[in-house]
């Protein structure tokens, strides 16, 4: 299961977004440099140090806007081995195996992974554009967990088996 968290329509206005906002900043930190530079007669270095800040935010924010800093596609990918996760453009992936996890905590807004070695990997779902598909999302690992018997919220799945008619 592939499902793409930021849509095409959503990608275009964000780089619009970044567009418009580095031009913003390069225009206004290239006046404020104009202004201590050439038109004050003594230049305030903070200032001057200020303008050149904007000028660069902007800069970096014109690159991404028009695609010279690549944004990351953000996606929830499940299979039997293993999820793989990245639920922002700017943030890392992350992997999770099914073999390593011991429980899964399912809450509105997250989804937290207790591992075997004792470590806790937490899924802010809260941060997925779409409730629907944050939901569908948190129903998906809630099934799969069932499926591994893994203890979800508590409820261990190890004491169930599964019969087929005879």
């Amino acid at each position: 299961m592939y499902i793409n968290l930021y849509p095409h329509k959503q990608l275009r206005s964000t780089k619009v977004f970044f567009t418009k906002l580095g031009l913003f900043f390069i225009g206004g930190g290239s006046f404020a440099l104009f202004n201590e530079v050439w038109l004050r007669e003594e230049v305030r270095f903070e200032w001057t140090m200020a303008a050149a800040a904007l000028i660069i935010a902007g800069s970096v924010c014109l690159c991404t806007g028009l695609d010279k800093i690549k944004l990351n596609d953000a996606y929830f990918s499940m299979n039997p081995e293993q999820m793989r996760y990245r639920l922002s453009v700017f943030g890392s992936e992350q992997c999770v195996r099914w073999d390593e996890v011991a429980s899964v905590q399912i809450a509105r807004h997250r989804v937290a992974f207790c591992m075997k070695n004792g470590k806790l990997l937490s899924m802010r779902t809260g941060a997925i554009q779409s409730a629907e598909v944050a939901h569908h999302i948190q129903a998906s690992i809630r099934l799969a967990a069932m499926e591994k018997r893994i203890t979800v919220n508590g409820v261990p799945m190890g004491q169930f088996a599964v019969s087929s008619p005879s």
